[in-house]
C-alpha cells in the first residue's frame, strides 16, 4: 500500500462522490450561482464548475435564478471580459438546457482567429485554446479547414522529445490541455508520443506528478494526468494511488482541495469528482475485458 493509503481505509467511489453532492448543494446561492465560502457573492467560476459537478454526478441542475446570473455575464453586445468568463457563462447555461441572451458566435469566431497570445505562457495558451475549441464544439461552429489545421500546428508546436507539451519544458497541466484540444480537433492521440511522458510522471504515492519527479503534486495534476491517460487510452499503473490522493484531499464539508487538510473549492472539487469518474469508466473498461 502506498503512505495515502496507509492513512485511512480506502472509500468506495461513490461514497466519496455522494460527499461532494452535499457540498455543492450547500453552496447554492439564494439570489442564483454558487459560491464556495457559502456567501451570498456568486461567480462564474464557481457556478460553472457546480453545475459541471452535478452533471457529472447525473444530477440535472435547473435554476432561473442562476440562469439569470450566468446570461448577464455576456454585454448586449454578445461579448464576455475573458475567454474565462465565456466559457463559466456558456458552458454553465448549455448544462442547463439554457441559451444566453445573445448570441455568442461572432465572439468565438473572433477570438478563434487569434489564438496566438502575444508574450503568453503556453500554460496560458493552451488553456484559452482548450476552453474556446470546447465553445466552438458546443455552440456546433463550423472550421474553417486552414484555420483548423493553423491552431493543430500550433500545439505541436510545444510537443517536445519527451511527449509531453510544454515550453520550454513539458508539463502534465500544459499536455492534458494539448490532447484535449487536439482531440476536438479530431487529430488522433494515438499517434502522439504522449504516453512516455504520461508514463515518466506517474507516482506510487501521488499517482501523478506535474513533472518527472517533481514532488509534491496537486489535484489539477492528478486530474490532468488522468485526463489524458483517458483521451490517450492508457490504463494508470497506480489507480490506487489516484484513488487514494483524492480521497485525503476532502475534507469534513463534502469538498475537495488541491492536497491534504487544504481549503476545499469548487474548482478542485470538479477535478476531482471528473478524475473519479473517469477512474470507474477505465476500471469499468479493465472489467469489460478480461
Amino acid at each position: 500500500m502506498t503512505s495515502l493509503e496507509e492513512r485511512s481505509a480506502l472509500e468506495p467511489m461513490e461514497q466519496l462522490k455522494q460527499k461532494a453532492l452535499v457540498y455543492v448543494r450547500e453552496r447554492l446561492c439564494e439570489s442564483g450561482g454558487f459560491c464556495f465560502y457559502r456567501l451570498e457573492e456568486p461567480n462564474g467560476s464557481d457556478t460553472c464548475y457546480a453545475i459541471e459537478i452535478l452533471s457529472l454526478l447525473n444530477r440535472p441542475f435547473r435554476d432561473e435564478l442562476t440562469s439569470t446570473f450566468l446570461k448577464n455575464i455576456q454585454d448586449n453586445k454578445g461579448g464576455f471580459e475573458s475567454i474565462y468568463w465565456a466559457y463559466y457563462s456558456l458552458k454553465g447555461l448549455r448544462l442547463m438546457g439554457q441559451s444566453p441572451a445573445f448570441s455568442p458566435v461572432p465572439y468565438i469566431k473572433k477570438h478563434l482567429k487569434h489564438y496566438r497570445v502575444a508574450h503568453a505562457s503556453s500554460a496560458t495558451q493552451l488553456r484559452r485554446i482548450n476552453f474556446l475549441t470546447d465553445l466552438r464544439a458546443l455552440f456546433e461552429i463550423n472550421f474553417n479547414p486552414g484555420l483548423k489545421d493553423e491552431i493543430i500546428q500550433f500545439i505541436l508546436s510545444f510537443l517536445n522529445n519527451d511527449g509531453g507539451f510544454g515550453n520550454p519544458a513539458s508539463t502534465l497541466l500544459e499536455t492534458a490541455d494539448a490532447v484535449s484540444v487536439l482531440q476536438k480537433l479530431d487529430y488522433p492521440a494515438s499517434t502522439l508520443p504522449t504516453t512516455e511522458f504520461l508514463k515518466s510522471c506517474e507516482d506510487p504515492v501521488h499517482g501523478f506528478l506535474n513533472i518527472p519527479a517533481m514532488a509534491p503534486s496537486f489535484m489539477e495534476h492528478l486530474h490532468a494526468g488522468i485526463v489524458t491517460a483517458s483521451l490517450s487510452g492508457y490504463v494508470p499503473r497506480y489507480p490506487r494511488a489516484c484513488l487514494a490522493f483524492i480521497q485525503a484531499c476532502q475534507n469534513e464539508t463534502g469538498g475537495f482541495s488541491r492536497a491534504s487538510n487544504g481549503l476545499p473549492t469548487f474548482q478542485d472539487t470538479y477535478y476531482a469528482v471528473h478524475a473519479l469518474s473517469l477512474l470507474e469508466k477505465m476500471q469499468a473498461s479493465i472489467l469489460a475485458g478480461s
